[in-house]
């Protein structure tokens, strides 16, 4: 199924998007949900995704070493493009532009409440699905993992400040 969302990406689309979006699904499944995790590393292989750790900060005490939803982006974005896009959903948004939902492009982000917030989250926008429905790339707790879904709960999106389009 994932190789036929990358198929199906805009033949127009940027190289440096169609990257973030095939490295964002190469990591579905990957790299674990850990409250507050972040990494300097690039690279799946550079990291210890997985491995045991101490109890994240989190009602739920995850013990694998991973990340959270914005360790997650900044690691695509140094990974793939070696751009530093913030560490905390707060800063992401002063490393982007705020565009609509109609203008957003594969490798946008969204938020789910206002940029800032204390209780937020953020995905990448991968593209559409077979039924045209907008598919969310993006590290998240309910599913414990990196995951590509069309959740729809985003409310606030943006535009990295690396994409020159």
């Amino acid at each position: 199924q994932l190789e036929n969302l990358v198929n199906a990406l805009p033949e127009d689309l940027s190289e440096e998007r169609k990257d973030i979006v095939e490295y964002g699904y190469k990591c579905v499944g990957m790299i674990p949900y850990y409250w507050g995790g972040k990494t300097n590393k690039k690279g799946l292989e550079n990291n210890n995704f997985g491995a045991l750790t101490v109890p994240d900060a989190s009602s739920h005490k995850r013990t694998k070493v991973g990340l959270d939803c914005s360790g997650f982006v900044n690691f695509l974005f140094n990974t793939v493009l070696d751009e530093y896009v913030g560490t905390g959903t707060a800063n992401i948004s002063d490393y982007s532009y705020q565009i609509s939902k109609n203008d957003l492009k594969p490798g946008d982000l969204a938020f789910k409440v206002a940029p800032g917030s204390s209780d937020n989250h953020i995905g990448v926008f991968a593209g559409y699905n077979e039924y045209g429905d907008r598919v969310w790339i993006h590290c998240n707790g309910s599913d414990n993992n990196v995951s590509a879904n069309n959740v729809n709960y985003w409310t606030y999106f943006y535009r990295p400040n690396c994409f020159n389009d």
